[in-house]
């Protein structure tokens, strides 16, 4: 959020730093959802085992074959942050 503030800056070079300070965290991130997929893997099922049947019912959890519930707000964000960018 503050690298997003700094993007809001009429100062093209402070905008640009912002920017890829945002770019940077957008990575950061990323790298650290593979380490706890990793991690959480060794002792946790990150995907529907063969016989999977389907919950019923609606929440995140059953929504998604892999852990990418736990991050879909996430995932949603860096989606518009990377669609600005684009547009710049």
């Amino acid at each position: 959020m503050l690298a997003l503030k700094q993007c809001d800056n009429a100062n093209r070079t402070q905008q640009k730093a912002g920017m890829d300070q945002v770019k940077l965290a957008i990575q950061e991130f990323r790298h650290a959802w593979e380490n706890l997929q990793l991690v959480y893997g060794k002792t946790r099922f990150v995907a529907y085992p063969a016989n999977y049947v389907p919950d019923r019912y609606f929440h995140f959890a059953s929504q998604t074959e892999n852990l990418d519930w736990m991050i879909q707000a996430e995932e949603m964000y860096i989606g518009k942050i990377e669609k600005w960018f684009e547009r710049l």
